[in-house]
């Protein structure tokens, strides 16, 4: 659940809920999951960037093979 609370802004709350026994009631709990999920998506945003550059690399180094076998007479 989402709410923007008047002193502390926007946070991001994760409810559970269960009946307790045979009784009319119901036991609540609440955890403010707002920070571990800008945590997840920091390191969402951190694996893309490595996912890029790791590419940009595997390119470059791919490049450089077919060029050395094409100007190459032989693997040697």
């Amino acid at each position: 659940m989402e709410h923007h609370f008047e002193h502390v802004g926007r946070r991001v709350m994760l409810l559970n809920g269960r009946r307790l026994d045979h009784l009319d009631l119901i036991l609540l709990a609440i955890r403010d999951v707002t920070e571990q999920r800008l945590m997840e998506k920091e390191r969402e945003t951190q694996v893309g960037e490595l996912h890029h550059r790791i590419k940009n690399v595997l390119t470059t180094v791919d490049a450089l093979v077919r060029r050395t076998l094409r100007d190459s007479g032989s693997l040697e």
